[in-house]
Parts: C-alpha cells; sequence; structure tokens
C-alpha cells in the first residue's frame, strides 16, 4: 500500500469518534510525561486524532499543547468532544512531514505518540529524526511494535529507534492489560 492510499484512510475510512474510548492509556502517557517534565512544559502531539490525549494533559495542568492532525472530520469531533482542549491547544490540519521542518530545534519539551508513528512507512524514518529533533527532555511512544501488515501497520523497536538519537530509555512496559490493546503494543518513555 503506497503512502498516500494509507492517508486516503484516515481521510475517508477512520472512524474519529471511536477514540474518545481509551482514558487509562491517555491518563498512564501523560503521567509519564507529567513526571519528568510537569506543567508549564510544552507537549507535542503528531497525529492528535480528536486530542483525547491533550484532553487528558490539560487535566493535570498543561496549557501549552501543539498537535497535528492530517484529516479535517477529528479536529472538528475533538471540538465537540474536548471544548476546552480545542480552545486551548495549537492544532495544525496538516500533514506531520509538512509541519516538522519549519518547526525550530528543541520547540517542545515533551513529544507524545500513541499509535501514530506506526502507520509511518520506514522509507519515512526521517519523520522519527525530527521528533527528536524538536523535543528537548522526553519522547513518549505507545505503539503496537510487532505487528506488521505491509499495509498500515510499520512495527519498530522505538527504545531502539530514539536511543539511536541521541534518548535514553528510562521507561517499559508491555500494554497486554490496557483494555483494548494486547501484548503487541509497549509504552516507552526516552529522556535526553
Amino acid at each position: 500500500m503506497s503512502y498516500e492510499e494509507i492517508l486516503n484512510y484516515w481521510h475517508t475510512g477512520n472512524r474519529p469518534e471511536k477514540y474518545v474510548r481509551g482514558e487509562q492509556r491517555s491518563r498512564l502517557a501523560a503521567g509519564l510525561i507529567y513526571q519528568v517534565a510537569p506543567p508549564p512544559a510544552s507537549v507535542f502531539e503528531p497525529g492528535c486524532n480528536i486530542g483525547r490525549n491533550l484532553h487528558y494533559l490539560m487535566e493535570l495542568g498543561y496549557t501549552d499543547l501543539t498537535g497535528i492532525e492530517c484529516a479535517a472530520l477529528p479536529i472538528k469531533l475533538g471540538a465537540l468532544y474536548y471544548p476546552k482542549m480545542a480552545e486551548t491547544a495549537k492544532i495544525y490540519s496538516d500533514m506531520v512531514e509538512d509541519v516538522l521542518p519549519h518547526v525550530p530545534d528543541l520547540t517542545f519539551d515533551a513529544t507524545l505518540s500513541m499509535a501514530f508513528l506506526m502507520h509511518i512507512p520506514h522509507e519515512m524514518n526521517y519523520i522519527l529524526d525530527e521528533l527528536a529533533r524538536v523535543t528537548k527532555s522526553v519522547i513518549v511512544t505507545l505503539e503496537d511494535e510487532i505487528r506488521s501488515s505491509g499495509y498500515r501497520w510499520f512495527p519498530r523497536n522505538y527504545k531502539d529507534e530514539f536511543e539511536s538519537r541521541g534518548f535514553k530509555q528510562t521507561f517499559e512496559m508491555c500494554c497486554e492489560n490496557i483494555p483494548s490493546l494486547n501484548e503487541r503494543f509497549f509504552i516507552r518513555r526516552l529522556e535526553k
């Protein structure tokens, strides 16, 4: 499947309303960031979908929040489900690969990727370089690191990926006991 076909799925086949569910994983990821980069730290989330993770970060007191979402419908639904988040966060309706090159080095204290990077084809690994470049102190990933479909899943070991880019893993957990996830998903915190 080409990258254009993958993008078409996110614009036409995705059902963003299903992303309202997932409170436990959002709270876990937000808590991992909070432990090392509490507010007023800035947090960036590529592939933020409806903004559920940004909402739970706001509940912890974060106000400097930025997201990127390629499809318009999730952004509109996010404003309905999480109006305060939609008013506060800066959400770019664009492609991450088009926005990141224009972001200055070390702009964000923290970056959160939840089930986003696993959809980036391996030939676009430069996006991981860009995330490492714009992040000052901590990256949290919650991704499927096992499943390989050649369709929309491109597994990687994010410990290896970000340690090779100057970060050090400080937390790892298999997500098999988190609702709607399984043993293929890992959450990791990597710090500079």
